[in-house]
């Protein structure tokens, strides 16, 4: 039997730690799809896509669509134009044979008379985030001042996440899809002729955590 040289036992080692750091890079990548969706006139089925920084008016309707995989955590939060957080939206995507994705939305939204800038904050991570789920339940219940300090660490606790200063996690990276494509649909990925209710539109991956920020004026 031929023995291996100590120079090959630090060859195959290099490749097995080589290996071993491309699937750790791999099994760290979060990703998601989502689309925000209005109509040029309510009532009506002219539906538009509403980009980052739109400008909508009190009354407008609008729609959020969201596809991630299934096995990562997805939350979408909302600060509201008169300074208030929410948790819209708290789940785990569970794992099936027949996708591997999971699509939702938030239905039809109606915007209020209160204007201003209003944000959404949409966060895949490959972990569940019990610190920030744990700080709505807390700003929730407050009041006065204390409410106010968990707005304040609710705040500090994205900016962290968006950033990348966690655990040195890498930016996030937002782009726009070449054509819309329809979520919740059996072959993932097919475009549409159009825009349709189901319309995803951009795409936000990252390592760990994917989160975006998505921005409207209310006028």
């Amino acid at each position: 039997m031929q023995r291996i040289k100590p120079i090959q036992h630090l060859r195959i080692g290099f490749i097995v730690l080589l290996l071993a750091s491309a699937l750790n890079v791999q099994a760290g990548e979060v990703s998601f799809r989502y689309g925000f969706i209005g109509k040029q006139t309510t009532g009506t089925d002219n539906l538009v896509v509403i980009e980052a920084g739109a400008t909508l008016h009190s009354g407008d309707p609008l729609k959020l669509n969201f596809e991630h995989s299934k096995g990562s955590w997805f939350y979408i939060c909302y600060r509201s134009n008169l300074d208030d957080y929410a948790l819209l939206y708290s789940a785990k995507g569970r794992k099936s044979q027949q996708s591997e994705v999971a699509f939702g939305t938030l239905g039809w939204l109606v915007l209020d008379q209160n204007i201003g800038e209003e944000n959404f904050i949409l966060i895949a991570s490959e972990t569940r985030l019990k610190k920030l789920e744990k700080l709505f339940v807390s700003y929730k219940k407050a009041k006065g001042k204390s409410r106010k300090r968990f707005f304040k660490r609710i705040h500090a606790l994205i900016e962290e996440l968006h950033g990348g200063q966690s655990a040195g996690k890498g930016a996030v990276l937002t782009q726009r899809l070449e054509e819309p494509v329809i979520g919740g649909v059996a072959f993932r990925g097919s475009q549409s002729d159009g825009v349709s209710a189901k319309s995803l539109t951009h795409q936000a991956s990252g390592n760990d955590v994917a989160l975006t920020i998505f921005a409207i004026q209310h006028r």
